[in-house]
C-alpha cells in the first residue's frame, strides 16, 4: 500500500510541474478603449500579437526568432489611439491599427 502511495503521490507532483509549461496571454485595452490587443505567450515565452476585432482576431505580429530560458514579456506603450509600441527582448516594434476591417 505504502509503494501505491509513493507512486500516485510522485505522478501527481509530475503533473503539477508540467502543467506550468503552459500558454498564457494578456489583454491589453487603448487608452480611449477603441483597442483591444491580445498578446499569447507560448510555452517558451515568444509573443504573438492579435488584435480583437468584430468578434474575430487580426494577426498583427509575431515574434520569429527561437525561444526563451526564462520568462520574457512584452511592454505595451500606446503613443496614439492608433499606434503602440511593443518593446520586446531589447527591441521595438511599432504597429499601426488601422479602423475598420
Amino acid at each position: 500500500m505504502k509503494k501505491y502511495t509513493c507512486i500516485c503521490g510522485f505522478l501527481f507532483i509530475c503533473t503539477q510541474l508540467l502543467t506550468g509549461c503552459t500558454d498564457f496571454s494578456k489583454t491589453v485595452v487603448s487608452p480611449n478603449g477603441t483597442h483591444t490587443l491580445r498578446i499569447d505567450y507560448d510555452f517558451a515565452s515568444c509573443p504573438t500579437v492579435y488584435e480583437e476585432k468584430n468578434g474575430s482576431d487580426v494577426l498583427l505580429w509575431s515574434y520569429q526568432g527561437v525561444g526563451f530560458a526564462e520568462t520574457t514579456f512584452v511592454f505595451v506603450e500606446w503613443t496614439g489611439e492608433d499606434t503602440v509600441d511593443l518593446t520586446f527582448a531589447g527591441k521595438t516594434v511599432s504597429l499601426y491599427l488601422a479602423e475598420g476591417v
